[in-house]
């Protein structure tokens, strides 16, 4: 099967400015976007990690090298990236007999030969996603014994691709408790604990199935590349506890919201009626090359593709001053004031006629406040717009961008916006604010030409979180 890197769609009206020809500034951003998206797709990560040489299979990060005349390899693993990871792995070990579990989100484009895959669902869990998750864990319960490695391959999304519910709780619970987090502006670590403690393949829980080794091999979609967060940690312990839990929930008013049973269930394992998660002390996390450690690899997170973009622009403008702002999270209203804050102090310092960029990676939160369609990224184009509006900015082109090919429940990735699209916004009379208020970035910006991204099939076969441009 081909291996493929997504590409834009009408990436001519992407890069133009209506009928003045190519802008050399959303050229610059579309390449940048499409760098760092190959730099962290698993066709060129998995094979910079893992290797096949004669009957010996390495594992570049920790140099353990293992005879496969004395290992079975068996697979699970979940998230967007997860299916890609999957192809990759097969075409390495394309002599090794392999056998696995995966799942993967719906619109996954492409699934492995010889790895059963079941398809999910993202960013709440559907009933396939419960399957996915209780035939993983079957067939590692019958498989995984002590003359097996289990590769793990993890990626962001794995939350809601697979799910097994804790005993007592039903898959309605865990359904309607994911809604309401994902309305509230929870960010995602304080999400993926209460996740994590709801579930029974969370939190290390999956790699507990396994009574042999355990290699996870992770593409990272949270700002600090923590193990137990990403797909809410299948194979990595968390410190979190019930406590932690039931103080996330306090935190945001959603005791009367989340299901009782939820509610019930949180207080039983605070009372320790319930068992906790896996902790970290536990003798497998820590155990190096023993028969039976878990141990786990970042091959692929969002500095990887940062730095893609950094000396993608430098090829596009040799003599430009090009700056990684690092991680930007938070509330989107917020990470948009802070971008443009470093754009207005790096353009104190520039001579007249000369150009700068800064780039950055991370998530923000959006709190919904309206009905509309949109996601972070696009609703951040259109604060975007509104600043450069009310501080009548000029010569500015900026871009935002979901390294998944999808910006939530939309088929956008994410937007690129200009004095031409506010040219455009100003003609038609629309209303930034009112589009703002009822988060509805999606129907504005899909009525200004060139300031969407799309990406073919929604999907690049990756997911880093992230990434933004800016050329000013």
């Amino acid at each position: 099967m081909t291996l493929i890197v997504a590409d834009f769609k009408s990436v001519d009206k992407l890069i133009a400015r209506g009928d003045n020809g190519i802008s050399k500034e959303r050229e610059a951003i579309v390449k940048a976007f499409q760098s760092a998206v190959v730099a962290v797709h698993p066709s060129v990560c998995m094979k910079e990690h893992i290797r096949l040489e004669g009957n010996m299979l390495s594992i570049n990060a920790i140099g353990e090298e293992l005879s496969l005349d004395a290992y079975k390899v068996l697979v699970s693993g979940m998230g967007k990236s997860t299916a890609e990871m999957a192809i990759a792995l097969e075409s390495i070990l394309s002599g090794v007999e392999i056998r696995g579990v995966i799942s993967l989100p719906q619109n996954a484009v492409q699934e492995p030969e010889r790895i059963r895959a079941i398809r999910g669902s993202h960013p709440v869990p559907d009933r396939n996603s419960f399957r996915g998750g209780r035939e993983m864990l079957g067939f590692l319960d019958k498989n995984a014994d002590e003359d097996s490695v289990t590769i793990a391959l993890i990626s962001g999304g794995g939350s809601s691709c697979a799910e097994v519910q804790r005993e007592g709780l039903t898959q309605k619970d865990i359904r309607e408790a994911n809604e309401i987090m994902l309305k509230s502006g929870m960010p995602i670590t304080e999400m993926n604990v209460i996740r994590s403690h709801l579930s029974s393949i969370k939190a290390g829980q999956l790699a507990m199935h396994c009574r042999g080794r355990v290699r996870g091999l992770i593409i990272s979609d949270v700002p600090d590349n923590d193990i137990s967060v990403i797909a809410s940690g299948p194979t990595a312990a968390m410190n979190a506890t019930f406590e932690d839990v039931k103080a996330v929930i306090l935190k945001y008013g959603l005791e009367k919201s989340f299901p009782k049973r939820i509610i019930d269930y949180v207080d039983s394992g605070i009372g320790r009626k319930v068992k906790e998660t896996p902790r970290p002390s536990d003798s497998r996390f820590n155990g190096g090359m023993r028969y039976d450690s878990i141990e786990n690899i970042i091959i692929a997170d969002n500095g990887m593709a940062r730095r893609a973009m950094v000396d993608s622009i430098r090829l596009s403008y040799p003599c430009m001053s090009v700056e990684d702002l690092g991680i930007i999270t938070g509330d989107a209203n917020d990470a948009v004031d802070r971008i443009f804050s470093a754009i207005s102090e790096r353009r104190k310092a520039m001579l007249p006629g000369e150009q700068a960029a800064v780039v950055w990676g991370g998530e923000t939160t959006l709190n919904v406040t309206g009905h509309g369609i949109g996601g972070r990224n696009l609703h951040q184009g259109l604060l975007s717009l509104r600043i450069m509006r009310d501080k009548k900015l000029r010569g500015v082109t900026i871009g935002y961008m979901g390294t998944d090919g999808r910006d939530g429940k939309t088929d956008a990735a994410g937007a690129i916006v200009d004095d031409w699209s506010l040219q455009q916004v100003e003609k038609m009379g629309l209303s930034i604010d009112g589009f703002i208020n009822y988060c509805d970035s999606y129907r504005f910006l899909r009525r200004v030409e060139g300031s969407t991204i799309m990406v073919e099939n929604a999907y690049t076969g990756t997911n880093v979180a992230d990434v933004g441009c800016a050329i000013f």
